[in-house]
C-alpha cells in the first residue's frame, strides 16, 4: 500500500511525524507499507517530528514524479492498467 499527501496545507491537528502507527497490536507500518508526503505545508507540517518518528517518509521530486498526476496513479480493476480516472470528479461544487 501506497499512500501519500502532496502539496496539502497541513493545520495543527496534524501529528509531528505525520503519519502514526495504527496501535500497538496492529501497527500496520512494515515493508509492505509506503506512508508519505510531498512539498506539503502549513503549521501541521513537522519536517524534524518527521525525521525523528521515521514513519513518513519525504519524498524528492524524482521519487514523487511516478505519482504526480491521476493518471500514474489509478489502475483499472482486472488489467492493472493505469488510468482508471473517469470516476474522478475534477471539478466539485464548492
Amino acid at each position: 500500500m501506497t499512500a501519500i499527501f502532496a502539496n496539502n496545507y497541513l493545520d495543527d491537528s496534524i501529528e509531528p511525524s505525520g503519519y502514526i502507527e495504527w496501535s500497538a497490536s496492529t501497527p500496520r507500518i512494515n515493508f509492505n507499507t509506503t506512508m508519505a508526503e510531498f512539498h506539503d505545508y502549513g503549521p501541521g507540517f513537522n519536517l524534524t517530528g518527521r525525521i525523528v518518528a521515521n514513519i513518513t517518509k519525504l519524498l524528492t521530486p524524482a521519487q514523487y514524479a511516478p505519482y504526480s498526476t491521476l493518471e500514474d496513479v489509478f489502475q483499472y480493476p482486472f488489467s492493472g492498467k493505469f488510468g482508471n480516472t473517469a470516476w474522478i470528479d475534477r471539478f466539485p461544487e464548492s
